[in-house]
């Protein structure tokens, strides 16, 4: 059983920071990448196309993404709608944590502005979201605890609300301790 396989029936879902998307093929597509869904003619599976694509409009307007068509490619979106499209899939499909990296990292300032209204909807929702960024502002914008790390190691956590983004960076630079 592969790892990746293993982490999604947990329900671990990650958006990476390169959005691993495939450009030419579409939303729907890309949706459902490795996790297709068949209908069996004796041995012979075939791909439900229909299916896919109704779940797919389905799974976007869910989030309320601004995304269009299903049948859209990838590579004629926006970098704000690719990263919406990498988010939808990941909250699609029954996950208890999303893991992002670098959500916004180059994506312009209205285009971040939407990703992080989704990020706060899907936590909204009642998903937990691990952000991983560089992006003190945004980290204390959405995160209602911060774990920041250095060197590879955990060096402390804090509650946004009882913190500052002074003191994360003194935990970043080791200027203050835990």
């Amino acid at each position: 059983m592969g790892q990746t396989f293993v982490i999604a029936t947990a329900g671990i879902e990650t958006v990476h920071q390169t959005l691993a998307l495939v450009e030419d093929l579409t939303v729907w597509q890309n949706l459902f990448l490795n996790r297709e869904i068949v209908r069996r003619f004796g041995p012979v599976p075939i791909l439900d196309r229909r299916t896919m694509q109704t779940r797919a409009k389905e799974m976007v307007a869910t989030l309320a993404v601004n995304v269009p068509a299903v049948r859209s490619r990838v590579r004629r979106l926006s970098g704000g709608q690719r990263q919406a499209v990498s988010i939808c899939r990941a909250a699609g499909f029954s996950s208890k944590l999303v893991i992002m990296d670098e959500p916004t990292a180059a994506l312009g300032v209205q285009e971040t502005a939407r990703v992080e209204e989704l990020i706060l909807r899907l936590r909204d929702e009642g998903h937990s979201v691990l952000l991983i960024s560089h992006n003190f502002a945004q980290v204390m914008r959405l995160g209602d605890h911060v774990w920041v790390m250095r060197a590879g190691r955990c060096v402390g956590g804090r509650r946004t609300a009882q913190t500052s983004g002074e003191e994360i960076v003194a935990l970043v630079t080791g200027a203050a301790g835990d």
